[in-house]
């Protein structure tokens, strides 16, 4: 009977840690600096947003003068990607040259709020490293969005 009970434990222990290894994980675009692309699984190129929902195996291009930060909100981390060049969002992350920060959780949930909160006004891009012209969007109740540019002097 002990024997039973034994290999039913091991079974299911080895069934709860596959389930959880299985799950890829997903993370957010919280910040973007110039004008990294995603590759879809068509090979077609689109420009990557804030807020826009990566797995690991998501394909990105980061150019030279770009970089961006994501969130992974089942470990709450935030990555800086600073690393060019074309790869997987797994394999950037792992690169020497990007940083990795555990947040407080106070700060994750302001974190999360600004993401998906009403009435923020979160910062996108730096249109142009050269310029100094920010784009802003502002998501009011009723989910409408408005961008304004910014011009600083």
């Amino acid at each position: 009977m002990k024997r039973i009970t034994a290999i039913l434990l091991l079974f299911m222990s080895g069934i709860l840690m596959s389930m959880s290894q299985s799950s890829p994980k997903k993370y957010i675009v919280y910040s973007i600096t110039g004008k990294p692309k995603k590759v879809m699984k068509s090979g077609k190129r689109s420009s990557l947003k804030l807020r826009d929902k990566l797995k690991g195996t998501t394909e990105l291009i980061i150019p030279v003068d770009a970089n961006i930060e994501l969130i992974d909100s089942a470990s709450q981390k935030l990555y800086s990607i600073k690393t060019t060049g074309r790869a997987t969002v797994s394999k950037l992350i792992k690169k020497e040259r990007n940083t990795t920060v555990q947040l407080s959780k106070r700060y994750f949930n302001y974190v999360m709020a600004e993401l998906h909160g009403n009435k923020q006004t979160v910062t996108i891009s730096v249109s142009d490293p050269a310029t100094i012209t920010r784009d802003s969007v502002v998501v009011t109740e009723d989910s409408s969005v408005i961008i304004r540019e910014i011009k600083e002097e």
